[in-house]
């Protein structure tokens, strides 16, 4: 009931004081794979809830509310249900039952709901969307691979003689019932920037079984020099400079470092890095369509890089053993999502990272190309991925066996080719399609999604 007068509430602000759009959709897909189906016991993991999500939903219907400050915006889907995705009604996004042809609809809803506000100096965002830090593809310490965060955002930009300073503050909150216990990440960063050159310093505090208190909450304190227990802190430092048409960037995220003076059973060093180039057109892509896709509602910091008709990429990431790890689940850098399923035994908790979606003791090199016109996107990508055999459900206790940087063998590699496209002849009319193939040692794995999309606004 409280969600219903929370929701009249948005509807009868944004009726009075700015533009509202009714709206709802329906996109009816089908997908074409080589993926097995499972039984009732299996536990999925987060690649099978990654190829979930490549389908849209069935159907969506919300609100979206702008003016010159104000957005807000909340969908309710009418999505398949997880495990009947993944006990063999995967050839379409149709909401149907194992066994039978009766519709059973996800009770995991919204994905989408948030309010915000924002100025030419000031951004304030509360509620459950996609948050990305970085300039990369994938990030270090907060990427938008996972399909949403439940958070508070605050952003502050002040022009001054030497350039523009950047403030920005976040709090994201994990799912209690996972744990038992509360899990909070907040994060801070400090950003100097001109027009050709940003330099941003940075840290986050995962606060574990216990909720933060004021210290923890301080905008203008070092969370690591607070030297407090239920707390794991992370340091990052970025930098972009723009040269013509290049965009060069990089991010070096430091979990723990090491001292001499320290003994074995001090926790290892870790930390990860990226750096990349962008090359991009002089031509402006404008957008046709309606936002209807979980990306469209991402929440990005200030940046240099601009949106333009043709982007091309290439990054390099390099991740530690031991990077975003804890001895206790609930301390590690990762998201936890519970989900409500009807055809598992069990709820399936499944973790993201944070940061960067591949995890530790990783190394990858990433190439995209990106193609838009009005009305037309085309995004293709190709990643050469190594991964070691440690992983963050790995033991982590001293000794710490492992080298601190090197990839623990055995490695396996694979690579991963995604082709998107997206074509929409009108901004509520569109099709699109998806292909992955995915090439490891145990053989090829490959899916093609395609469909169509009709919005309504009213």
């Amino acid at each position: 009931m409280k969600y219903f007068f929370l929701l009249c509430s948005f509807l009868v602000a944004g009726m009075v004081f700015s533009l509202t759009v009714i709206y709802a959709g329906i996109s009816p897909a089908f997908s074409l794979n080589n993926y097995e189906s499972v039984d009732g016991s299996y536990e999925p993991n987060l690649y099978d809830l990654l190829r979930y999500y490549s389908l849209p939903a069935l159907g969506k219907a919300g609100f979206q509310i702008s003016n010159e400050h104000l957005e807000a915006a909340m969908f309710i889907e009418a999505r398949q249900d997880f495990s009947a995705f993944l006990l063999g009604r995967d050839f379409s996004n149709l909401p149907l039952s194992v066994g039978s042809w009766a519709p059973f609809f996800d009770a995991n809803y919204p994905r989408v709901g948030y309010i915000q506000w924002g100025s030419s100096s000031v951004l304030i965002s509360a509620g459950r969307r996609k948050l990305k830090w970085g300039p990369a593809t994938y990030d270090i310490g907060l990427s938008s691979v996972p399909p949403y965060f439940d958070h508070l955002w605050l952003q502050f930009s002040d022009e001054t003689f030497f350039g523009s300073f950047d403030y920005n503050f976040f709090a994201i909150s994990a799912d209690r019932s996972v744990y038992g216990d509360p899990k909070t990440l907040l994060g801070h960063k400090w950003a100097f920037s001109s027009d050709a050159f940003r330099l941003s310093f940075a840290e986050e505090n995962l606060i574990y079984g216990v909720y933060p208190d004021l210290q923890d909450i301080g905008p203008f304190i070092i969370y690591h020099h607070s030297y407090q227990t239920h707390s794991n802190v992370m340091f990052f430092v970025t930098a972009e400079m723009l040269l013509k048409s290049f965009r060069i960037y990089g991010e070096f995220g430091l979990d723990e470092f090491r001292l001499n003076t320290e003994g074995e059973n001090s926790r290892p060093t870790a930390f990860g890095w990226l750096a990349g180039v962008e090359w991009s057109s002089s031509e402006i892509w404008n957008k046709v369509r309606n936002k209807e896709y979980f990306d469209d509602f991402t929440l990005f910091e200030r940046g240099l890089s601009t949106p333009s008709a043709v982007k091309l990429r290439y990054e390099y990431y390099h991740t530690t053993p031991y990077l975003y790890n804890r001895d206790a689940d609930i301390g590690k850098f990762t998201y936890p999502f519970r989900l409500n399923v009807m055809w598992l035994n069990m709820w399936p908790d499944i973790d993201f990272f944070f940061g960067f979606p591949y995890g530790p003791d990783v190394s990858l090199h990433l190439l995209s190309y990106q193609w838009n016109k009005e009305k037309i996107e085309l995004f293709s990508q190709v990643e050469f991925l190594a991964m070691g055999s440690y992983g963050i459900d790995s033991p982590y206790y001293a000794p710490y066996e492992h080298d601190w940087y090197k990839l623990v063998e055995p490695v396996s590699r694979q690579v991963i080719l995604t082709v998107r496209t997206r074509y929409y002849p009108e901004s509520d009319f569109g099709l699109f399609g998806l292909l992955s193939l995915k090439f490891t040692a145990d053989g090829l794995k490959w899916l093609l999604n395609f469909g169509i999309s009709k919005s309504y606004s009213f």
